[in-house]
């Protein structure tokens, strides 16, 4: 009888030992994200990443970030453009479909596949998010327009 308990608890110890074992992080494929940026004229700017989903391989990742674009001006610094301006989106790799939304205090629109725009003609701060979807999952961005 004391050897089987004897048995058990070298059983359950081994157990706990593996148990405890520590494992390797799954690594965050943030930095495998395709990114965005916005040219306007010569100048090309940064857009700040908002929430994604994400599948390679047989690892998928899923985050939640705010969807609201002013949220995202120490990430991405106000752009200031001129009214009607053109400004472009550019992609690291081309989405298979985007939609464009713009929000300031009075108005909002949403613009679906389309990459050149025009400036508001109003002056005023004016926040963007893009989601755009990939066969590998969606990314949203967001960047602020500052009109003079």
């Amino acid at each position: 009888m004391t050897r089987k308990i004897y048995i058990l608890i070298a059983f359950l110890l081994t157990l706990m030992l593996f148990g405890c074992q520590q494992t390797k992080p799954v690594q965050t494929q943030a930095n495998q994200l395709p990114t965005m940026k916005v040219r306007i004229g010569e100048e090309t700017f940064s857009t700040a990443r908002g929430g994604y989903c994400w599948t390679t391989g047989n690892q998928s990742e899923c985050t939640d970030a705010s969807g609201n674009p002013f949220d995202y001006g120490t990430s991405a610094p106000p752009i200031d453009a001129e009214p009607v301006s053109e400004f472009e989106l550019l992609f690291s790799e081309a989405p298979s479909s985007f939609s464009v939304e713009w929000v300031n205090d009075l108005e909002h629109e949403t613009v679906t596949e389309q990459t050149s725009f025009s400036t508001p003609s109003k002056s005023g701060t004016y926040g963007y998010s893009v989601h755009a979807n990939w066969d590998q999952g969606d990314v949203t961005f967001h960047f602020i327009l500052l009109i003079k």
